[in-house]
């Protein structure tokens, strides 16, 4: 792919990466989280307020690290992918994606359930019912958001600040106003802890962790801006750090005021909670600025929330283009706008995907639900990357690191085991935590299947060796991969086959050329050729018991092991036939010399080829554009026709026409081509 295509435009710099960064963590929980905390620990969830906010610094630091090292678009995609290895890399990318989608999910869920309590909506007098206008309003915010990403780093950039700023300004006016209203009071801490038995507060406690590492964690999204930073190897370290120490000290100090205001049995209302999980914030604007001033609080709150899932939105799309890049996803997603030089592909597909995770959210999930299965997705990422840190120190001391974290060898080791310690704790004496951690689970699993399937699609060795061991199983399905009607259409296009030499290149378990024998005669010279030897000894045994039952035999029929499509055969052939086999020619214009050099004048090319995978698979490059691809066959030599015909799980691309002679001034009717 042309390099110029994928260019990003370096813009970012210190102040803006600061704000993106908090941005991108801070989100509903500051809003939420207060009150969950102290009904889970009492005036004790300062405690794990004040470790979150040190682990996560401790966190950041590790990661600042391995931004120095390896400033990318790829984020963890691209550190994990340096540490261990790409298929690992892969992981931890298509992990860190889904926390972006399923963030950007909960913080859009969390926003419009805060904003919009009523069961019913009314619009321009109209009453709404008020799930399907949430439903409604989250899918246009989502496609608002997507559009601002599109339209380029700077522009996007400044939108999400913009609601950044107005998060953390917000956030700072709720501390100083508390503290100096003369009603903070530290007995409001009281009961400090819920419990007389130190196991359940400490558990209480290691529990409340899970619940709001989320407004600690998450600076990692900032890392996929890295391409679009200036001198982003010193600029992003140093913006991550600064951001976590801002966000940790306004987080803490903001728990401290609301508790010292409220205290801990009013937060302890659990009944207040479950009906409006907002309802902090809601009762500071009118203790202080009226009705209308809490109304104003309410619409603020609802904003700034929607700004953390506007930062995701710009973020992860570069991830995704990361992973397009080095062909582990899909690689059509790579493509660059030329105008607003953004991953406009990436940022299409993503959207599909968050409108259906906040259209879960609103309709089967609530906010606490969303954090359970998103921590352990989060913790898993980050014991990795600090993993990686420790490898890199030992494995690869030299490495340049432009910043270097403190104890970098045994530090990452002890914070992984303090990040396994609150699942464990979490799991044991959480309820629910072994379901919800299965569905973590399996949103990490089924990054398998893709990862498999780009690999097939782009590793010739990998889709040789699954060839040579699934050989009965194509045989069982041969009629979903080449369904009978499309094989009819290829014999019926090639028409008599009589006195006519046959090549069958991709020839596979002998399915179409099965259908080529029976309808030969003695005349008929047919080749099957592909590039696995298990098959052809299939299509010989296949081959054999049609020619024993029939009155007629060919005049010739043998197999051509050619792995690396050589195009082996000797004498030039009157019909070409490729099934399946451009996705494994590097150059398409050598390729097709090599075809025109091996077939007769105004002999028939085939090539059955399968596009519009699983029904959203982007087509690879050289089917993108099917007007492209009609004139590379012309500059070669080929008239061809271009036809496509609907399958089951994908369809079928049918490029079939003839090599021209020099002399062939493109007199179409002069040639009986169908």
């Amino acid at each position: 792919m042309d390099n110029n295509n994928s260019e990003l435009k370096k813009s970012l710099n210190l102040p803006i990466l600061i704000i993106l960064a908090i941005t991108s963590v801070m989100g509903s929980g500051i809003f939420f989280v207060p009150a969950i905390s102290v009904q889970m620990s009492g005036g004790s969830a300062v405690i794990s307020w004040i470790l979150v906010g040190l682990l996560s610094m401790v966190i950041v630091l590790y990661f600042a690290e391995l931004a120095s090292m390896f400033p990318s678009i790829g984020g963890v995609y691209e550190f994990a992918k340096q540490a261990y290895n790409q298929f690992t890399g892969f992981l931890i990318g298509w992990i860190e994606w889904i926390i972006g989608n399923l963030t950007t999910a909960m913080l859009v869920v969390s926003a419009l359930q805060y904003f919009f309590q009523q069961e019913v909506i009314v619009l321009f007098n109209i009453p709404i019912n008020a799930s399907l206008f949430k439903i409604v309003l989250g899918i246009l915010i989502l496609i608002l958001f997507n559009y601002v990403a599109f339209r380029g780093i700077e522009f996007s950039s400044m939108f999400v600040m913009f609601f950044g700023l107005l998060q953390l300004i917000l956030i700072i006016a709720v501390i100083i106003v508390i503290f100096f209203s003369g009603n903070f009071s530290l007995s409001n801490f009281n009961p400090f802890f819920l419990s007389n038995n130190f196991k359940a507060n400490f558990t209480n406690l290691f529990i409340t962790l899970i619940f709001i590492a989320d407004i600690f964690l998450g600076m990692e999204s900032v890392f996929s801006l890295s391409e679009e930073t200036k001198n982003p190897s010193k600029v992003v370290p140093k913006a991550v750090i600064w951001a976590q120490i801002i966000l940790s000290i306004v987080s803490i100090l903001s728990l401290v005021v609301i508790i010292g205001y409220f205290g801990v049995a009013n937060l302890s209302n659990s009944a207040l909670q479950e009906e409006n999980p907002g309802w902090v914030y809601q009762k500071l604007g009118f203790d202080f600025l009226g009705e209308k001033g809490s109304q104003l609080l309410s619409i603020l709150i609802f904003l700034s929330i929607l700004g953390s899932a506007a930062d995701w939105i710009v973020s992860a799309p570069r991830l995704l283009m990361a992973m397009a890049r080095d062909k582990v996803f899909i690689p059509q997603l790579n493509k660059v706008h030329p105008v607003y030089k953004t991953p406009y592909r990436a940022i299409i597909f993503q959207s599909i995907i968050m409108i259906l995770f906040t259209f879960i959210g609103l309709t089967k999930s609530g906010y606490a639900t969303l954090v359970q299965i998103l921590m352990p997705l989060s913790f898993a990422m980050i014991s990795a990357m600090l993993i990686a840190v420790t490898y890199l120190r030992i494995k690869k001391p030299n490495l340049e690191r432009p910043f270097k974290a403190p104890a970098g060898k045994i530090g990452p080791l002890i914070t992984t085991f303090i990040l396994i310690l609150i699942i464990a704790v979490w799991i044991k004496y959480q309820a629910n935590a072994t379901i919800l951690f299965s569905v973590a689970l399996s949103f990490i699993l089924i990054g398998f299947p893709f990862y498999l399937l780009m690999q097939l699609y782009n590793n010739p060795k990998l889709k040789s060796f699954f060839n040579e061991h699934l050989t009965k199983t194509y045989i069982l399905l041969e009629s979903v991969n080449l369904p009978r009607k499309i094989r009819k259409e290829i014999i019926t296009l090639i028409g008599d086959l009589k006195d006519k030499t046959i090549v069958e290149y991709g020839c596979g378990v002998g399915t179409l050329t099965q259908e080529l024998i029976k309808h030969a005669d003695a005349t008929s010279r047919i080749i099957a050729a592909d590039q696995t030897e298990r098959n052809l000894e299939i299509v010989e045994d296949r081959i054999s018991k049609i020619q024993l039952n029939k009155e007629i035999l060919v005049y010739d029929f043998y197999t051509i092991h050619d792995p690396n499509l050589e195009l082996k055969f000797e004498e030039k052939a009157d019909v070409l036939i490729f099934n399946g086999i451009l996705d494994s020619v590097n150059d398409l214009d050598e390729f097709l010399k090599r075809v025109k050099m091996k077939l007769k004048d105004f002999g028939q090319i085939y090539f059955i080829e399968f596009c519009d995978l699983f029904g959203f698979l982007p087509n690879p490059p050289y089917l993108s554009n099917e007007l492209e691809l009609e004139q590379k066959f012309k500059n070669n030599g080929f008239v061809v026709r271009l036809v496509k015909r609907p399958g089951f799980l994908w369809n079928y691309l049918i490029i079939y026409g003839f090599k021209v002679r020099p002399d062939y001034k493109n007199k179409r009717e002069e040639i009986n081509i169908i």
